[in-house]
């Protein structure tokens, strides 16, 4: 199974918006992303980047993680699903709410996949973040097809 790995390092968020912007000419158009790091790694900051540079018509404070209500939508020409997991009781609620409907209509960035990592495809782009210190990130981009 072919495999493609890039990583970038951000020293700012300037620099990791420029990477969200570079992560943009990745995407096709129903991709499932899916956002490794923990908590404060900067998994919304680069969200942000990519939908802003994807919509720059859309208001960037509009752009917030949806953290008590899982779902964020974003309308544009292929829509954009933001999901926000962290406060996911199980993977059955998940199921209940009817969420992996959206994974075919649109672009979906995860964070906190692990949450649900068993319905994710093999195929998703994933992009884990580490942070190094208060202003440094690791950004890691794999893919499989």
């Amino acid at each position: 199974m072919p495999y493609t790995e890039l990583m970038y390092q951000s020293n700012s968020i300037e620099e990791t918006n420029a990477i969200g912007e570079k992560i943009c000419s990745f995407l096709q158009k129903f991709d499932l992303v899916s956002f490794f790091g923990d908590l404060g790694s900067g998994k919304t900051t680069l969200i942000k980047a990519i939908i802003s540079s994807l919509c720059p018509l859309i208001d960037k404070d509009a752009i917030t993680s949806p953290t008590f209500t899982y779902l964020q939508i974003h309308k544009a020409s292929t829509p954009i699903f933001h999901f926000d997991l962290y406060r996911l009781p199980a993977i059955e609620d998940f199921l209940f709410s009817g969420f992996h409907e959206y994974f075919s209509e649109g672009l979906s960035f995860i964070e906190w996949p692990d949450r649900i990592l068993s319905l994710l495809p093999k195929t998703m782009l994933r992009i884990d973040i580490e942070r190094q210190n208060i202003d440094q990130r690791l950004i890691r981009i794999q893919r499989r097809s």
